[in-house]
């Protein structure tokens, strides 16, 4: 009975270890994942002026969820939404967030905006390019989510590393035995993958899926529809972009590099630049 009263004890102790030591890692994880795409972001708004030398300061951290980047000599504030969005899509950082953009020498907020409104090209103000010489961007990313998250599974979580091998055997078995969307559904075929426009998501030959935005989804459905045919920008910009009355010509070259990361997956499927016209969507399928 001792024995296997201290066995049970000795499991207890080790789950609850590695369920901290877990959730550490992950907040962890997020603050350098962060860190990385502020600084790239800052890299970028000071190249974008012609400078490739300047300091960058180191990123100041808040409460684990607001972010500082200084930049010491001024930028150009309507290039800043695209920046920070690439930077962020390139770190996988998907939380809501919310950017002020602020005086180093008063602290008094000059702009901002938050994710919503990069995703709806309706970021306000975003002509205005008086930023102070040295402006303080502070990025606060959404958490009560993320809070209730970690405290229910904290909370329980000795119970899922027991099972969590078992679990996983059923998902796989199950993952496997799916197969792709249906004909009849609005899904599309494009190279070797399936595009559904009405769910979001492109499942790859391999059984992997990738998750879109809306006007991710909507403007790989204006490719797809079109495949092989060169599509010009002003065309692209005022069938996806129109419905809500904004036109924002570097949104375009931001969203194609976005879901050309995400087709990367697939080899037979690019998204070709037409110099001087546009864009040209290839897949194997069509050719």
């Amino acid at each position: 009975m001792f024995n296997r009263i201290n066995f049970r004890q000795t499991l207890f102790v080790i789950a609850a270890v590695l369920s901290c030591n877990l959730f550490s890692f992950g907040a962890s994880d997020f603050g350098n994942k962060v860190n990385l795409a502020l600084r790239q972001t800052g890299d970028a708004l000071l190249r974008a002026q012609g400078d490739s030398t300047s300091y960058i300061p180191p990123i100041q951290e808040l409460d684990g969820s607001e972010f500082v980047l200084e930049i010491p000599l001024g930028f150009d504030y309507g290039i800043l939404p695209e920046f920070l969005e690439s930077a962020l899509y390139d770190y996988h950082i998907s939380r809501p967030y919310e950017v002020m953009v602020k005086s180093c020498e008063t602290g008094f907020l000059v702009l901002g905006y938050n994710k919503t409104a990069v995703e709806r090209d309706s970021v306000a103000c975003r002509d205005r390019h008086e930023v102070p010489d040295c402006a303080l961007i502070h990025v606060k990313f959404s958490k009560n989510e993320d809070r209730k998250t970690e405290k229910n599974f904290g909370s329980l979580a000795w119970l899922f590393i027991p099972i969590a091998g078992v679990g996983s055997f059923f998902f796989l078995k199950k993952k496997k035995q799916e197969e792709l969307p249906a004909e009849n559904d609005s899904s599309l075929k494009i190279g070797k993958l399936v595009f559904s426009h009405e769910n979001m998501k492109i499942t790859f030959e391999s059984g992997s899926e990738a998750e879109l935005t809306y006007r991710e989804s909507k403007l790989l459905l204006y490719f797809a529809e079109r495949r092989g045919e060169v599509l010009n920008r002003e065309d692209i910009l005022s069938a996806v972009w129109e419905d809500e009355g904004v036109i924002v010509g570097r949104s375009l070259d931001v969203f194609v590099s976005r879901l050309r990361k995400i087709l990367a997956q697939d080899p037979s499927v690019n998204i070709k630049t037409i110099h001087g016209v546009g864009y040209r969507m290839e897949a194997s399928n069509n050719l």
